[in-house]
């Protein structure tokens, strides 16, 4: 037939019979339609197709073929041998790209790398990768030499884990590290807030930590007021134990100047201003380039303020020489110059108004010298 939608052959059969059928090959150099009248593809079916497998290339000797198994399970096969997944896909609607479900005891999704990523996931509204498993892992990554899993998203979560299980054996997010000297968990940020944030909305602890051949021994909690119990506490950024106070007096505050009680205002402080004063409280911390090591005090009461006064602890002080050179080990009091220490001639004038003992020399005039503040 050459005009028109005339029909070249066309067969017709007993209902149990065949139509047509071919014992060789067929070629057909146009479309060809099941349950179609008008294909717009090579093969256009309207229904359901049944094949023990699909082959997808653009050559004879490669692409991918997906067969399945007599137990129903479709795995893609290369052409060339052995098997693989390999799939890349662009939405633009809200359904998941990529979705896998298995009602049976195996892994919805298993990622494993030997150079790269096991599982990788990028999304650009949404979850950039999301599992979900009634009984065993969400998301399982496993690589020898990159990331297990690795999830990046311009606005949603680049990696969501959820549980509803209990204890240590079915967390939320589970990491571990098989290396000596590796690291089970890294989490790096460029952002103006918190690189990472715990919440907990019950009354449970917000963080615990654990060491030991079997991981229960607790070295590390905080609770979910505040409180923070540890075994050893290092503070590396600072040398003194300070209180903020609010400092007034005829002499401005500035770091290393000794401070006193303000007798008129109840947990403020004056910067001294005579000698061997039995109220002095301590010297204002952050001079000569050392800061405090810790600082308490409660926002918003008596026991707040805008200096931060080292309490004991070795901090830089401006002292006066003048009635007396100044050796390491000599005891220091207030001085009659605003906001400097002197050493102590008078043993039983000074006593009730030591600040602390000198670490370094000042042979004469007025400069810095490192205290141990250890009021007396």
């Amino acid at each position: 037939a050459t005009a028109g939608n005339a029909i070249g052959v066309k067969g017709e059969g007993p209902t149990s019979g065949w139509a047509g059928h071919f014992s060789g090959r067929a070629y057909i150099s146009g479309n060809v339609g099941i349950g179609i009248l008008n294909p717009a593809a090579k093969l256009d079916v309207a229904g359901t197709v049944n094949a023990t497998g699909l082959k997808l290339t653009s050559a004879p000797a490669d692409g991918f073929v997906l067969t399945s198994d007599a137990n129903g399970v479709a795995s893609w096969q290369e052409a060339s041998g052995g098997i693989s997944l390999p799939f890349s896909g662009e939405l633009s609607n809200a359904g998941a790209l990529l979705s896998l479900t298995n009602s049976g005891t195996g892994d919805g999704i298993y990622g494993e790398s030997t150079v790269h990523y096991g599982v990788y996931g990028r999304s650009v509204s949404s979850r950039g990768v999301n599992g979900r498993s009634s009984s065993g892992d969400g998301v399982y990554g496993f690589s020898s030499t990159a990331r297990g899993v690795s999830g990046s998203s311009n606005s949603g979560a680049g990696v969501r884990a959820t549980s509803s299980g209990t204890g240590t054996a079915n967390p939320a997010l589970y990491a571990q590290s098989y290396n000596t000297n590796g690291i089970a968990l890294f989490s790096t940020s460029s952002s103006t807030d918190a690189n990472a944030v715990f919440v907990n909305k019950g009354s449970g602890n917000i963080i615990k930590g654990f060491s030991g051949p079997s991981g229960n021994d607790l070295v590390f909690k905080v609770t979910n007021d505040g409180s923070t119990t540890v075994r050893i506490l290092e503070i590396t950024g600072g040398a003194d134990l300070a209180e903020p106070f609010d400092v007034g007096g005829q002499t401005a505050a500035v770091p290393g100047m000794v401070v006193c009680i303000d007798a008129d205002n109840a947990g403020k402080l004056i910067v001294s201003k005579r000698a061997c004063d039995k109220t002095v409280a301590g010297v204002i911390s952050g001079a000569g380039g050392i800061n405090p090591g810790m600082v308490m005090g409660q926002k918003g009461s008596v026991a707040d303020g805008e200096h931060p006064v080292a309490l004991t602890g070795r901090v830089w002080t401006w002292c006066d020489a003048t009635g007396g050179a100044i050796r390491p080990g000599d005891l220091l009091t207030t001085s009659d110059v605003a906001g400097h220490a002197m050493k102590v001639t008078e043993y039983g004038k000074a006593q009730g108004a030591i600040i602390g003992k000198a670490m370094t020399s000042l042979k004469a005039g007025k400069g810095l010298v490192l205290v141990l503040v250890s009021l007396q």
